[in-house]
């Protein structure tokens, strides 16, 4: 079983939205779907569901996708956030929206789960998925069945994905403001350049109050709060998909020295650099 809610939740709520959905095959709601609605929920958002059957039109894809997708797409609360618990069927909903014109992401930002990288990026546009650790996943088990072999009851095992891997499929801003999101993506786009706060929002055409109170409104953080998240969050992928020592990851998330990024990562993620690494590593 894996555990997704907390990763597919949080990638939705970091772009302000707040609609979320949850598409899958008739009869395969899994815990997948049942941890992401359940968190969602929690947050105190609305979760919609569809759970088409699987298209059995083989000589006409696009006519049978439309009858199983298009009507409840049109119908959902845009934008919205949208969890598929499996890729091919995160890959059908791409594909029905586009016979229909609606737009991914800025309408519909959609979110996989599993998938090999070559097949997430021939996609249109490239997919966002959960990675769910296979190589962690396949290791567990193996050792269930080892304790098993010795005599040891079955039981149910539960694995942390390694988190979202971001593509285009969710690379939106769902705020009702578009200078405030055009500033928003300005400032994601250029955290991790080494420059001071006041620089980096030089070429913004906003004062720094009315982006500031922004932020803040949408999502509770000060500038420099937003800066450093986006520093250690790149910070963090670069440590689990990377074999970069630590100096090398310093300067390309925009920090000085590696004694910096170790404090503040530390800081903000509870344990260092080197530590989480190792914690990530043969999942």
């Amino acid at each position: 079983m894996i555990l997704p809610g907390t990763v597919g939740d949080a990638a939705g709520v970091e772009r302000g939205l707040r609609h979320f959905a949850v598409a899958g095959e008739r009869q395969q709601s899994t815990g997948r779907t049942d941890c992401f609605r359940d968190l969602a929920r929690a947050r105190g958002f609305d979760v919609h569901e569809h759970y088409a059957p699987r298209p059995l039109n083989v000589t006409d894809r696009h006519q049978s996708l439309r009858d199983a997708w298009a009507p409840w797409l049109r119908a959902l609360p845009k934008p919205v956030g949208l969890f598929c618990p499996r890729t091919v069927v995160a890959q059908n909903v791409v594909f029905a929206a586009h016979l229909e014109d609606i737009a991914v992401p800025e309408e519909i930002a959609v979110l996989g789960t599993g998938a090999n990288d070559l097949e997430c990026e021939m996609g249109t546009p490239p997919l966002s998925t959960i990675d769910t650790g296979s190589y962690r996943r396949g290791t567990e088990m193996a050792r269930l069945l080892h304790r098993m072999m010795q005599g040891e009851p079955s039981q149910r095992l539960a694995v942390a994905p390694r988190g979202v891997v971001t593509r285009r499929s969710t690379d939106m801003l769902a705020i009702d403001n578009p200078d405030l999101a055009a500033a928003l993506r300005y400032i994601r786009d250029h955290a991790c350049d080494g420059t001071r706060i006041n620089r980096l929002l030089e070429p913004i055409p906003m004062s720094r109050r009315s982006i500031e109170m922004g932020i803040k409104r949408i999502f509770g953080r000060t500038i420099r709060d937003e800066v450093v998240r986006i520093k250690i969050e790149r910070a963090k992928e670069l440590l689990v998909y990377s074999s970069m020592i630590l100096p090398d990851i310093a300067e390309r998330c925009g920090f000085a020295y590696a004694s910096h990024l170790n404090r503040m990562f530390k800081q903000h993620v509870g344990m260092t650099p080197i530590a989480y690494r190792r914690h990530h590593s043969h999942e």
